[in-house]
């Protein structure tokens, strides 16, 4: 048995030494997991197109679910978008196969240096998630499950998005391995405080939201495991909420410490510019709006509108989420209204529940009316089906008896005869908060409503044009805190930290008073979204370029001054 053993073991490590181990255990476990997904998806394609053949027939002979004959490549492309999300399964399967790589490269670790093995945890969760998140995204970009107008630009956008934010580690740990002596100090002189910051400002905020919403976890006896989600489904909200005023306690703090300690005086006067002093803060400041970009893309606004959904879901003791509660809805092309009493979070796959539909003629007459328990709208072939109701038709109550005026009609299920032009995305666009909603969203809204009026757009413009321009407000606070925070003398502390402070709180107020602008129709949807972290980043290039060039930055006081002598 030893002489098996020991040459195995011998060979398992000269392998594990070798300079190619890693990068062919990544390869080795991505081409498995791909050729596994490859075989999978033919095997499905296989069985559904012998399913299609087999029930076309059964099918069309129904008038309302008439389904054309597809040749085979036709139904292939057809069925592809909903066969991908299967694929999803498989990102398990290659993160399994690319962990070995992963081992190997810690183990060949030298010089102290974390580069190659984040790399390589980098990349295998990227070549891991990214077969799972085509599989989810292109069935959303290239169909309409709600009969929405499909955004696939902003849709594979979110792809690349996602795919820099898992591979944000890795960069930085790239920047910190090439980066000089310097920079490096300074960075873990920033990156310390950041973290106590970021820990300490996220468990005050837990506590003080376990205090808000801890009597209806008691009142629903919700797990512990359920509660701890709740809140990770939210960190993308808190992220974006408290990353600005994080930087801001971090620059403030670390540069007040080193300008105490005279070592920002030592760099200086070693010849390094104030440039390349605050270079790796700079850098991780644009990494932090980059994050922030990717989280209020999609994830912060899904997060802020699924916080009350699942607060009502615990309230109703674990029914469905509810995205709308008592909703109407009038088609004035078809004169028909709708009373919707709940309308799922999740309407791809749960129906409406307590609905109504009122039809009335050209003279305003109600013509009949149908009561059902649900409702579900077929994607593939446009249809509406009523579960469990009643279907009243009303007679010309000029051409009938009173006992003959209307004709009551029971039903388990219901198909409507001809196609109808409402669909779930119309019916739920009234209830639709434009803060709930990320830019694929928001863009699909725009494209299906177009005929609106700008007023009634404007609140979706402009929250279209708010979540590209709110992660710029990082940037903006770094460019502030950073020249505020670098004083040659103690005096100059304190008035640094209460300058940089009353910057950002001006800073919010003008932000969120040009949004409400906006909102209302009274600024255009572009001004009101940019024009406050504009103007504040002319600001903070202003207090840099003054601080680099050694001159005295502007006080309060010396406005008055100013005036004088203008005079």
């Amino acid at each position: 048995m030893r002489k098996f053993v020991q040459p195995f073991l011998s060979g398992l490590q000269k392998f594990a030494n070798s300079p190619l181990s890693s990068p062919l255990l990544l390869i080795a476990g991505i081409l498995i997991a791909g050729a596994s997904a490859f075989f999978f998806v033919q095997t499905k394609l296989d069985t559904a197109w012998l399913d299609h053949e087999i029930i076309q027939i059964g099918i069309n002979a129904d008038p309302p679910f008439n389904v054309p004959i597809f040749s085979r490549e036709t139904f292939i492309k057809h069925e592809i978008p909903y066969l991908l999300p299967t694929l999803g399964k498989f990102y398990i399967l290659g993160v399994i196969l690319c962990i070995p790589g992963f081992l190997v490269s810690l183990y060949r670790r030298r010089h102290g240096t974390w580069l190659k093995p984040i790399t390589l945890f980098c990349l295998a969760l990227l070549f891991a998630w990214l077969p799972y998140e085509l599989a989810v995204s292109l069935p959303v970009a290239l169909t309409s499950h709600l009969g929405e107008v499909p955004a696939p630009l902003f849709t594979i956008l979110k792809t690349v998005l996602i795919g820099l934010l898992i591979l944000s580690p890795a960069l930085l740990a790239f920047y910190y391995a090439r980066a000089a002596l310097m920079e490096r100090y300074v960075l873990q002189n920033f990156i310390v405080p950041f973290v106590f910051c970021f820990v300490g400002i996220l468990a005050i905020w837990i506590i003080y939201d376990l205090s808000d919403n801890g009597p209806d976890f008691l009142d629903a006896k919700t797990p512990l495991l359920q509660i701890i989600w709740f809140y990770i489904q939210r960190l993308p909200q808190v992220v974006l909420l408290i990353m600005p005023v994080t930087l801001l306690l971090a620059i403030l703090y670390s540069l007040g410490k080193m300008s105490r300690s005279n070592e920002l005086i030592s760099m200086l006067g070693a010849g390094k510019s104030l440039t390349s002093i605050l270079k790796p803060i700079f850098v991780f400041g644009a990494m932090a709006t980059l994050v922030c970009l990717i989280l209020n893309y999609e994830w912060a606004p899904w997060a802020e509108g699924n916080q009350d959904s699942m607060l009502d879901k615990l309230n109703r003791k674990g029914e469905e989420k509810a995205a709308g509660i008592n909703q109407m809805h009038h088609s004035e092309a078809e004169n028909r209204t709708w009373f919707i009493g709940l309308i799922p979070f999740n309407l791809v796959e749960n129906k409406l529940r307590n609905v109504e539909v009122r039809q009335r003629d050209e003279s305003g007459r109600i013509v009949s009316t149908i009561f059902a328990n649900s409702a579900f709208w077929f994607s593939k072939i446009g249809h509406w089906k009523f579960y469990n109701g009643r279907r009243i038709l009303y007679n010309d109550p000029e051409n009938s008896s009173p006992a003959n005026r209307y004709v009551i009609e029971d039903f388990s299920s219901y198909d409507v005869d001809s196609p109808w032009s409402e669909n779930p995305w119309k019916l739920i666009s009234s209830s639709l908060k434009p803060e709930y909603l990320g830019i694929p969203q928001l863009t699909s809204y725009l494209k299906t409503n177009h005929d609106y009026t700008p007023s009634k757009l404007a609140p979706f413009r402009t929250h279209w044009h708010y979540r590209w321009s709110l992660p710029l407000s990082c940037l903006v606070i770094v460019l502030i805190a950073a020249p505020l925070g670098v004083v040659y003398s103690r005096r100059g502390i304190l008035g640094g930290v209460a300058s940089s402070i009353f910057i950002f709180a001006l800073l919010v107020f003008t932000s969120h008073s040009f949004l409400a602008l906006g909102k209302g129709n009274h600024l255009p949807p572009l001004v009101a979204a940019w024009l406050a972290n504009l103007l504040f980043l002319v600001v903070g290039v202003a207090l840099y370029w003054s601080k680099a060039r050694n001159r005295e930055l502007p006080k309060l006081s010396d406005i008055p001054n100013l005036f004088k002598s203008t005079r």
